[in-house]
C-alpha cells in the first residue's frame, strides 16, 4: 500500500467515526414526547381534588406553595406497565425535592401494601377504585398529571419510567 491508499483509508475511518458520533448526538437531541398527551383534563384546567386520604388515613395535599408542582400518577396493581413505574417513583422524588410525587393506585389495600414493600415506594399513595378513574378523566394506565402550585394541569401523559417522568417535568417547565 502506498501513502495515498493509507491516507484514503484513514480518511474513510475518520468519516465513519464522525458519522457515528453525529448520529448519537442527534438522537440525544431529539425531544421525546409522551404518549396520550391528548387524554385527560385539558391543560390549564383545575384538578378536581386538591387533597386525598393516604393509605394511613392522613390527608395528602396535592398543592403546596413551597414546591414547583406536583406529579400525580395513576396506576393499578394489576397493570403490567405500571410495575415498571413503581421502582422509579422514590428515586425520582429524591432527585427532585422541589416536586411532590403522589400516586393514586387502583387495588385492594393488601395488594397495594405488597407493591409498596416490593418496590420500596416512599412517596404518598392514595387508594382509589376503577370507578374513580373517570372522575380524574383517566382512561389509560399508567398516566400522570403535572399540577402547578394552584392545582391546575400543566402537563400530562402516559408514564412508565423515570425518563417519562423527566419528560413530563420538562413539558411542565416549558408550558
Amino acid at each position: 500500500m502506498n501513502i495515498m491508499q493509507w491516507a484514503q483509508l484513514v480518511m474513510f475511518v475518520m468519516l465513519i467515526v464522525v458519522t457515528i458520533s453525529l448520529t448519537q448526538v442527534y438522537q440525544r437531541s431529539i425531544k421525546r414526547e409522551l404518549y396520550n398527551t391528548d387524554k385527560g383534563f385539558s391543560k390549564g384546567e383545575d384538578f378536581p381534588l386538591l387533597s386525598l386520604p393516604s393509605m394511613s388515613g392522613e390527608m395528602i395535599s396535592l398543592v403546596r406553595p413551597s414546591t414547583e408542582g406536583t406529579i400525580v400518577t395513576f396506576t393499578s396493581t394489576s397493570c403490567a406497565y405500571c410495575a415498571s413505574l413503581y421502582p422509579t417513583l422514590t428515586p425520582f422524588q429524591e432527585k427532585q425535592p422541589q416536586l411532590k410525587v403522589v400516586s393514586l393506585m387502583v387495588g385492594d389495600m393488601e395488594t397495594i401494601t405488597e407493591k409498596v414493600n416490593e418496590f420500596k415506594i416512599k412517596t404518598p399513595i392514595s387508594q382509589i377504585e376503577d370507578e374513580d378513574l373517570p372522575n380524574f378523566n383517566v382512561n389509560v394506565l399508567p398516566f400522570a398529571y403535572f399540577l402547578n402550585k394552584e392545582g391546575k394541569v400543566v402537563a400530562k401523559g402516559s408514564v412508565s419510567s423515570e425518563d417519562d417522568l423527566k419528560i413530563l417535568l420538562q413539558m411542565a417547565r416549558s408550558a
